[in-house]
């Protein structure tokens, strides 16, 4: 498990926008191809960000309860 920092020190850094680029450096650093993230289908409020620094899939996930 990685501790993550964010510094949005400077008005113009977004709480948002300094964790997905400090989960991505992680990421950078292991290799990994990708991130991934789950919204719900409601969350019209953050889609705006998500559609500026990632593609939406055409994926609709069904989890079965056990």
């Amino acid at each position: 498990m990685s501790t993550i920092q964010i510094n949005a020190s400077k008005p113009e850094d977004k709480a948002a926008d300094v964790l997905v680029n400090a989960i991505a450096e992680i990421g950078r650093e292991r290799n990994w191809s990708w991130l991934r993230w789950f919204t719900a289908e409601d969350n019209y409020r953050s889609y705006g960000f998500y559609d500026q620094v990632a593609h939406a899939t055409p994926r609709k996930t069904y989890p079965v309860d056990i």
